[in-house]
């Protein structure tokens, strides 16, 4: 039992080029490609047809919401901000908001998002 403790193991070696216990986001590697047109199910045409890919956007932040508006009485003034301000980078995985629009009745279907580090959408090849 006591010769099980005393062989050596092999320790786990870091991939090729970069340290040992290294966890970053520097050497980044390609991008996910999506191609601009796929064949996926219309609810409205309730059947697969083509449709056109499209990255989501962001729209502005509404300032009526009830947490914009505590947010501003609580910023006015003096005082400053109510809250510490954020340390470190930003995520480097962010979600990917996809839409898919018919081409034959212009319906949008806006599916599940994941996240993706990069994502760039391109002609089938």
């Amino acid at each position: 039992m006591s010769e099980r403790w005393d062989t050596e193991r092999p320790t786990p070696s870091a991939p090729e080029g970069r340290p040992n216990g290294f966890i970053g986001t520097e050497p980044r590697g390609p991008p996910m490609h999506y191609p601009k047109t796929i064949s996926t199910y219309c609810p409205k045409c309730k059947t697969h047809t083509e449709h056109e890919v499209e990255k989501g956007k962001k729209r502005p932040a509404s300032e009526l919401k009830w947490g914009q508006r505590r947010f501003r009485r609580a910023t006015s003034g003096y005082g400053g901000f109510p809250r510490p301000k954020p340390e470190g980078r930003a995520k480097a995985v962010r979600r990917v908001y996809l839409k898919f629009r018919c081409k034959k009745c212009k319906y949008t279907v806006q599916p599940a998002s994941w996240r993706a580090s990069q994502l760039e959408i391109v002609e089938k090849h």
